[in-house]
This record gives C-alpha cells, sequence and structure tokens, in this order.
C-alpha cells in the first residue's frame, strides 16, 4: 500500500493510505569487486493523487475537502547502492538487502488548489485560520481564495530507501521513495510513497 502526501507552495494536499500499483525494472546487480558492497541501475513508474487540501497555521495542519484535485505521475531512472547479507555464505540465492538511490526523471504534474497560503489575500487568510481553529466553514475558503489551476511537466528528483529479502529468484521487498517537481507558477509538488512488492529474477 502506498502514502501520499503532497505539497504546494501556497496549498498544501494530504491523500489516504490506497493501493495503486508501481512498475519498476532492475538491470542487474554489479559488486565492488568481492565485497557484500554493490549498485544496481533501473526505471520506476507510478502515478499519485490527492483529493484533500492542508491548510496549516503556526504550525497546526487540517484537511479539508474543497473540491480540488492534483495528480502526478513519474518516470525515473532509479540507480541504487546496496549491501548484501549472507553474499559470501555459499548461499548466493538466499540473503538480504538494505540499499538507499535516487530517482531521477520525468514528472507531470495537473490539478487545482485555492492559495490557502497567500497572506496578500487578507479575507481569505482569515477563512484559513478561522478554519484551521475550529470557528470557520470552508465554504468561507471557496468563497474567497483564490483558485488556480496548473499543468506542468519537467524534471522531478527523489530519494529510495529499501528492504529486500530473495530466496532462490523470487524476491519480497519494502521500500519508501519521495519524488519532488517545481512546476511552472510557484509551485513545490512532493508526493512519498510505501510499498511492499514481490517480483521474480530473470536471466539473460
Amino acid at each position: 500500500m502506498k502514502k501520499r502526501i503532497q505539497q504546494i507552495q501556497f496549498s498544501k494536499w494530504r491523500g489516504d493510505f490506497t493501493p495503486t500499483p508501481a512498475l519498476s525494472i532492475s538491470l542487474g546487480d554489479s559488486y565492488f569487486k568481492e565485497s557484500n558492497l554493490g549498485y544496481q541501475f533501473g526505471f520506476i513508474y507510478f502515478s499519485d493523487s490527492a483529493y484533500r487540501q492542508k491548510i496549516t497555521r503556526e504550525g497546526i495542519d487540517k484537511t479539508a475537502d474543497i473540491s480540488t484535485y492534483s495528480k502526478m505521475q513519474v518516470i525515473a531512472f532509479s540507480p541504487s547502492l546496496f549491501y548484501r547479507f549472507g553474499r559470501e555464505d555459499g548461499t548466493p540465492n538466499n540473503h538480504l538487502t538494505l540499499g538507499i538511490g535516487v530517482n531521477a526523471g520525468y514528472n507531470s504534474v495537473k490539478g487545482t488548489a485555492y492559495l490557502t497560503e497567500d497572506d496578500s489575500n487578507e479575507d481569505c487568510y482569515r477563512a484559513g485560520t478561522d478554519f484551521v481553529n475550529g470557528n470557520g466553514s470552508k465554504q468561507n475558503i471557496t468563497q474567497t481564495c483564490e483558485i488556480e489551476d496548473y499543468d506542468s511537466d519537467g524534471f522531478g528528483w527523489g530519494i529510495q530507501i529499501y528492504l529486500a529479502y530473495q530466496n532462490n529468484n523470487w524476491i519480497t521487498e519494502l521500500s519508501g521513495s519521495n519524488s519532488t517537481q517545481d512546476p511552472d507558477g510557484g509551485y513545490q509538488f512532493r508526493t512519498s510513497e510505501f510499498s511492499l512488492g514481490l517480483s521474480r529474477r530473470f536471466g539473460f
């Protein structure tokens, strides 16, 4: 399952725990001489979405469903470093791996947002403050805050960590990663995901 948390500069997003498929391909493992330390190259694709905005005032967050939507698609190159426990014990197909890497590639971001963090709009900022404090309504936000559409694509980056166990050619992996993009218009969009996967290694 994946947990999503999206953010933009003026308005912030929070998603739910939602099962979503992700596609990843590894090009194989390489090692530094005879050590347990190695590296691999791969690719990953996934999409992410959120339907609720997070409004922040003085370190206090509150989410609101105000009919906004945000979606991000990621296609990334994913090099990583790893340490493989048990490589030297005579069971090369039965071992535990701990790794860290980066995701760098193409991100597409589309959606809408109310600019609830823009304090130059006094009525909107007050409506957001009242909502966070529990004495305001979502309707005051939608009536006083400016809504903005955004549709951007470009370079994105992120960090990935993972823990994997291999038995013969089957691999069970627990991983977490994030991806960030700075679209046009001053937004920053960030998504974080946690996943549990089962994969099979093939030789060519």
